[in-house]
């Protein structure tokens, strides 16, 4: 291809990029908010399964809420990361440029393409990224065992009221 269409390309790419960095400063905290109050919640909730029901059809809905709030956190997550991977998907494609096709425009659309973090991020603090997936997975459980090593069933607050 001709030098003048990678210069197109490059100057394309950089409005997009431009277009989700000003995206990325109106909805980043609302991403924040979004990710907290689903971390919280999800350990909440954990928390709450480890008592027994009242009866089945409060264990129901207690299940069926929890998979809706699982659903819905991975699935924001997911499309969230989406612009990361899409942005990282042209760096693949110029490896396939053959040497005799590598010019200068070339050369500069890779160096943009390697070193530009382009993703949503939540008021800046974290990337949303796949990596982030595991990220939040394993702060989940973290959170979980701590809470649980101090974690008191409501019942035994009963029992030991009655002993004293």
């Amino acid at each position: 291809m001709p030098e003048k269409f990678w210069t197109y390309v490059r100057t394309r790419y950089r409005s997009i990029v431009e277009l989700i960095y000003e995206v990325d400063d109106a909805i980043s905290g609302i991403v924040f908010i979004s990710f907290g109050s689903n971390l919280y919640f999800i350990c909440l909730q954990l928390l709450k399964s480890i008592n027994k029901m009242p009866s089945a059809v409060h264990a129901v809905y207690f299940y069926f809420s929890f998979a809706f709030l699982i659903g819905r956190s991975l699935s924001v997550l997911l499309f969230v990361s989406a612009v990361h991977e899409r942005a990282r998907e042209p760096l693949r494609l110029l490896h396939l440029v053959p040497p005799s096709g590598y010019q200068s425009e070339v050369q500069r659309l890779a160096n943009e393409l390697s070193s530009d973090n382009v993703s949503l991020s939540g008021l800046r603090f974290f990337n949303v990224t796949r990596k982030l997936c595991l990220t939040v997975a394993g702060s989940i459980v973290t959170y979980e065992l701590v809470l649980i090593q101090f974690h008191e069933d409501e019942k035994s607050w009963a029992c030991q009221a009655g002993k004293q």
